[in-house]
């Protein structure tokens, strides 16, 4: 494994499309106060290049965030235990890329636990965390890799994905980053924070 194209390309694809989900929740929260669905344009360069309605357009990034959060949420050793809804450690496979496969100064850094995940995020306690992590695995389960019939699962609970995405990009910060004394990357994609007029 070549740990140096993980941690400067790979991961930060992935924190990217976490950090796209988060500001995607924002922009959702945003739009929710108006009755029909908003008009929006995609811009490059100030050119559109895409057109539809708000929702349109940010469904594929919010599933595309799913997918990547809980991309990461079981590289760093948790995955969701769909029998009673908790978090548990995970069981890799063979061929994945796990925290385990990188090391600092020879020893391989630690998987991390349920606790240890829900416990990283500043301003939420552990179970708060927790439900919302849970809440948002299942999300990622259920309502985007596979269709269900149980229409409870699919409503998504905008705050508490916005709660799990900041903690799983604080948590891979934390326990690779910061655990092999490298800088954080810079991920560019921010939430614009400011209301809707």
């Amino acid at each position: 494994m070549e740990s140096n194209q993980f941690l400067s390309s790979i991961i930060p694809h992935r924190l990217r499309g976490n950090a796209i989900l988060y500001a995607s929740t924002q922009i959702y929260i945003r739009c929710e106060s108006y009755k029909n669905e908003l008009p929006a344009t995609l811009l490059i360069r100030g050119e559109i290049v895409m057109e539809g309605g708000v929702y349109s357009l940010l469904n594929p990034l919010v599933e595309a965030g799913l997918v990547n959060l809980r991309c990461l949420v079981e590289f760093l050793g948790v995955k969701r235990n769909s029998q009673n809804n908790t978090l548990a450690d995970r069981k890799g496979r063979l061929d994945d890329v796990v925290i385990e496969s990188f090391k600092y100064k020879d020893i391989p850094l630690s998987k991390v636990t349920p606790n240890g995940l829900c416990s990283v995020l500043d301003g939420h306690s552990p179970l708060i965390v927790n439900n919302a992590i849970c809440h948002t695995l299942e999300m990622a389960d259920k309502a985007i890799a596979h269709v269900t019939k149980v229409h409870n699962v699919t409503s998504t609970d905008l705050t508490q994905v916005a709660i799990a995405s900041k903690c799983v990009e604080t948590a891979v910060m934390t326990f690779l980053y910061d655990a092999m004394g490298l800088e954080r990357p810079n991920i560019g994609v921010v939430a614009i924070a400011e209301s809707a007029s």
